[in-house]
């Protein structure tokens, strides 16, 4: 009884490998990391202003955009602030900050791509910022 037992279950697993898995979010199919990124500081009024190189690969029927997350430190937790649900526009205005001695922003971008109802996330670029 064992051994048809042990036989089922290998035959089981052979079988599942050997199906065509078409996950959506296969990593193949994630859009390219966010280049080309300049972050420049204003002081009247207080803003930072985000840019980067538009992807091509976002401009699909499906549609995409960017995330852009800001953290206080290099290598700390960074929040996503905003959602760019045009993949053609190329700036943000981030207006929630403080431009003192005691504040300074770093910025990361992510592009997505929607794919059979769900965002699927590129690599968030390295950490960008004004100074």
């Amino acid at each position: 009884m064992k051994k048809i037992l042990l036989t089922i279950i290998i035959l089981v697993s052979l079988l599942a490998c050997s199906l065509d898995h078409s996950n959506p979010l296969d990593n193949d199919k994630a859009p390219a990391k966010v280049i080309g990124i300049e972050v420049e500081a204003m002081q009247n009024p207080p803003k930072v202003i985000i840019s980067w190189q538009e992807l091509a690969d976002l401009n699909t029927q499906e549609g995409g955009g960017y995330y852009i997350y800001r953290s206080l430190s290099y290598d700390g937790a960074y929040e996503r602030i905003a959602t760019i649900d045009d993949p053609t526009i190329t700036t943000y205005e981030d207006e929630d900050v403080i431009l003192t001695g005691e504040y300074f922003y770093y910025y990361k971008l992510s592009a997505f791509k929607n794919i059979d109802g769900e965002r699927l996330e590129g690599q968030r670029s390295d950490p960008v910022s004004y100074w």
